[in-house]
């Protein structure tokens, strides 16, 4: 349980580092946190100059 509720910690804090509006973070399931964070990432990651994809 301790370590469960260690990953669900990490995923509310997570949560709250995406950018979107306040009022749309609380209803977001975890899978769907992790998703939007996985999409920032990359989209971070390929538009960094003379990085990323295709580099």
């Amino acid at each position: 349980k301790a370590r469960r509720d260690q990953i669900n910690a990490e995923i509310r804090a997570l949560r709250d580092l995406l950018p979107l509006p306040d009022g749309d973070r609380p209803r977001l399931s975890y899978l769907h946190v992790m998703a939007l964070a996985c999409i920032y990432t990359r989209k971070g990651a390929c538009l960094r100059p003379g990085e990323g994809m295709g580099s």
